[in-house]
C-alpha cells in the first residue's frame, strides 16, 4: 500500500514538473498519502514551486471530525515548522476543544478546524517567498481515512479582482434590504488601499429558509455538518462561478456582527467553509463587516484575540497595533503587512 500510495502522488504532482516543457500547473491534488511509524503524521510530501508564484496554499480534507494541521514545512531548504513526532498531532484536540484557540503548537500560525484545513504562505513578512521545494508532513487528530490534499500555487500576475457574491437571507420585503451597490462601495473604499477590486457577480434573496435568524452559534466553531456549514451548501445550489458567497442574515447572537467560515478559507465554491456570514445593517456597517469577515477569509487574523483560556494572541506582524483603528479591530486601517497578506490569496482574480 505505501508502494502505491507514493505512485499515485508522483502522479498528482507531476504536472509541477514540467515548467520547461508547458505552463505550470497551479493546482495539484494528492488523493493517497502515506503515514509513518504514527499513523497521525504522514510521511514527507514534496512538490516543486512553480516560477512566479504568488503564494502556496494547503488544502487538507478528510474526516469530519478530524483536526488536520502541519507537522513540518520546509521550503527552498529552509525549516519553519518540525515538531518532533506526535507533538502537534496530541496538540490538534487540546487547542481546539480545550484552549479554544484553534493554534495548534509550533511557529507557524495555523488555524484548526474539523475536516478541513487551510494553510496559506507566506503569511508574514519575514518569511522566505514561495519559491523551490516544498517539503511537508501532515498531522491528523487521530487515524482515519487519507485526506485529500490540494495545493495551489497562484501565479504572481498582480491579481486584484476579488468575486463576490451576495446573498440576503431574509423573508423581508426587498425594499427593506440594504443597497448592494451602496454595500459595496463602503466595501470597495476599505479594499482600496490594497488595490484591490470586489466584483459584485450576483445579488439574491432566499426566502423561506432557517437560516434567516440564527440565535445561536456551535461551540467551539463551525463544523462541516453544522448549520453555518449547511447554510453554505444552500448557497452553492444556488449560485455558481468563483465569487465568495456573502450571506447577509437578519440576525446574529448578541454581539456579533459577522463569521468567517475560514481563517483562511479554502477557495473551493463546494467547499461547506465557504463563504462569510454577516448581520444585516445599515450599507455603511455592512460594508465595513463585509470588508473585515472577507479579510479574515483571506487570511489575516485579529490583531490581538483574547482566548478562554486566558492567553492573548497576536497576528503574527510586525506592524500592526492594538489602536482600534485596524480593519481587524474596529477601524478601516490596513497595514502594509496586512495588505501584503491580503494579495497572497488565491480567491483574487486578474483585471
Amino acid at each position: 500500500m505505501g508502494r502505491r500510495c507514493r505512485s499515485l502522488v508522483g502522479l498528482g504532482l507531476f504536472a509541477l514538473h514540467l515548467a520547461g516543457c508547458a505552463p505550470p500547473s497551479r493546482r495539484a491534488q494528492i488523493s493517497c498519502v502515506s503515514w509513518s511509524a504514527d499513523p497521525r503524521i504522514s510521511q514527507p510530501l514534496n512538490i516543486q514551486i512553480p516560477p512566479h508564484s504568488r503564494s502556496v496554499m494547503l488544502v487538507v480534507r478528510g474526516d469530519s471530525d478530524v483536526l488536520y494541521g502541519l507537522a513540518s514545512f520546509q521550503i527552498g531548504g529552509r525549516e519553519l515548522q518540525d515538531l518532533p513526532p506526535g507533538v502537534l498531532a496530541d496538540g490538534l484536540a487540546d487547542s481546539y476543544f480545550t484552549a479554544g484557540t484553534a493554534q495548534p503548537p509550533g511557529l507557524l500560525r495555523q488555524f484548526a478546524r474539523l475536516g478541513t484545513f487551510t494553510f496559506l504562505f507566506p503569511h508574514a513578512s519575514h518569511q522566505p517567498p514561495p519559491e523551490g521545494r516544498l517539503s511537508f508532513r501532515i498531522a491528523a487528530s487521530r487515524p482515519g481515512r487519507p485526506p485529500i490534499i490540494d495545493v495551489i500555487t497562484p501565479p504572481d500576475d498582480g491579481a486584484r479582482v476579488l468575486p463576490l457574491n451576495l446573498l440576503f437571507v431574509s423573508d423581508r420585503d426587498r425594499a427593506e434590504l440594504a443597497d448592494p451597490q451602496a454595500v459595496l462601495q463602503q466595501a470597495s473604499a476599505i479594499f482600496a488601499a490594497a488595490g484591490i477590486s470586489p466584483r459584485l457577480d450576483s445579488v439574491q434573496q432566499l426566502r423561506g429558509t432557517e437560516f434567516s435568524t440564527l440565535s445561536s452559534l456551535p461551540e467551539p466553531w463551525e463544523a462541516p455538518m453544522g448549520p453555518l456549514a449547511a447554510l453554505a451548501r444552500l448557497g452553492q445550489a444556488q449560485v455558481h462561478g468563483p465569487g465568495l458567497h456573502v450571506f447577509v442574515v437578519d440576525s446574529l447572537p448578541t454581539g456579533r456582527d459577522g463569521i468567517s467560515l475560514g481563517l483562511p478559507g479554502p477557495p473551493f465554491p463546494d467547499s461547506p467553509f465557504f463563504g462569510v456570514i454577516l448581520r444585516h445593517s445599515e450599507p455603511a456597517t455592512l460594508g465595513r463587516t463585509l470588508a473585515h469577515e472577507v479579510a479574515h477569509f483571506l487570511g489575516l487574523r485579529h490583531v490581538r484575540t483574547a482566548t478562554p483560556s486566558g492567553a492573548v494572541l497576536d497576528d503574527g506582524l510586525d506592524d500592526t497595533e492594538p489602536d482600534g483603528k485596524n480593519l481587524m479591530e474596529h477601524g478601516h486601517n490596513l497595514s502594509p503587512s496586512q495588505i501584503d497578506l491580503l494579495l497572497r490569496s488565491p480567491l483574487l482574480l486578474p483585471r
